[in-house]
């Protein structure tokens, strides 16, 4: 159980996926890192935030994988090692018919890399498919209307000029879902993230999304509010080599500073100590300081309870603007909070769905400013 979404703009492969997975042990934790409660399945099953699904095949390649975990990693252990070949499919066939007689249970993977995309089924080791550009794949459990949304999201966001707009559009809207519905009913949940590939992976800018209640607007106030203040539930996403970071007040709001780590099992067990040590001197550091102070590429406000979203691109607006470090604290700017807050929907306009930044659009498309 699980939702992967893959395309192709142009020559550059995208993916995204959930963070939920499915087992048979106790939850490990309270609530996801978005306030999830777990769901048990009918079978004795639990399902809770705790699996990156999205591997990296070396510097220039990725796979998602949906399905038998074990079956599909070992999969794509083997994978890695041949990524470069310059027949990507004949390189999955060859693969899919070696490890055809050991799997038991059905498994499908989306490789990603410099201008192709394909699709391997377990099932039909032999038919690998090739993604057409005009094609988003949606893989898992999720019902028909969230792979709807994510279908229009991934189409909306072609009209931007950045890759990385177009994946944090995707990556948000799949989020407000998640806001707004108990997506572990269906299998799927927690954090929602993604990549797409160059002539190297490049994955999901940390972004800090705001869970905002539509609360009445208070009165003005030249202060900038902090967010508990207001209601509101926080969570900064950032990921380094597929690795998902996440701190999140509404697991545990004395400690902003913790990190949940998931990490893609590729390694053998043997190894995964020296992986993780080796991760950790790399990017721990790093992280901790984006965590602590907020230091973020967008910032993105959903609502609990509306078809309401603002996505905006710190560093490619005016800076202070909409946040800042002061005093050693976050600060927000009052009516962006309080405008977001008061918002309504109407006869006239159901959705409210903004992207703030001054890269533009394509065909020379403007997009309105404001919350």
């Amino acid at each position: 159980m699980t939702m992967i979404i893959g395309w192709l703009h142009g020559e550059r492969p995208f993916l995204v996926s959930d963070t939920a997975q499915t087992q048979r042990w106790e939850p490990r934790w309270g609530t996801s890192s978005f306030g999830e409660a777990p769901h048990e399945t009918s079978d004795g099953r639990f399902v809770e935030e705790g699996a990156a699904k999205i591997f990296g095949l070396g510097s220039a390649g990725v796979a998602a994988v949906c399905g038998a975990s074990n079956s599909g990693i070992e999969f794509v252990r083997e994978l890695r090692v041949y990524i470069a070949r310059p027949d990507l499919v004949d390189t999955i066939i060859d693969l899919g018919q070696r490890l055809e007689t050991k799997v038991q249970v059905p498994f499908e993977v989306l490789i990603a890399r410099g201008g192709e995309m394909v699709l391997f089924r377990s099932y039909e080791p032999s038919r690998p498919q090739r993604i057409d550009p005009d094609q988003v794949i949606v893989l898992g459990s999720a019902p028909d209307i969230l792979k709807e949304v994510a279908n229009w999201s991934v189409r909306r966001g072609a009209r931007f000029k950045s890759p990385e707009d177009q994946l944090v559009l995707t990556v948000s809207t799949l989020q407000l879902l998640g806001a707004q519905n108990y997506l572990p009913q269906f299998g799927i949940g927690g954090a929602f993230y993604g990549c797409f590939v160059d002539s190297a992976v490049q994955w999901l800018r940390d972004t800090l999304f705001l869970i905002v209640p539509p609360l009445a607007a208070p009165e003005s106030t030249s202060r900038p509010p902090h967010l508990k203040e207001v209601g509101i539930e926080h969570v900064l996403v950032a990921v380094r080599d597929g690795w998902v970071c996440r701190t999140s007040s509404a697991v545990d709001a004395t400690k902003e500073a913790a990190i949940w780590v998931l990490v893609p099992e590729l390694a053998p067990d043997e190894f995964s100590n020296v992986v993780e040590g080796a991760w950790r001197a790399a990017w721990s550091l790093e992280v901790q300081t984006v965590m602590s102070e907020k230091r973020v590429r967008y910032l993105v406000l959903l609502s609990n309870a509306y078809a309401h979203m603002t996505v905006i691109d710190v560093f490619h607006s005016e800076p202070g603007k909409f946040m800042a470090l002061r005093g050693g604290q976050t600060a927000f700017n009052p009516d962006l909070i309080n405008g977001f807050q008061s918002w309504r929907p109407s006869a006239s306009e159901g959705a409210r769905l903004y992207f703030i930044s001054d890269r533009g659009f394509r065909n020379d498309e403007t997009e309105p400013e404001g919350a």
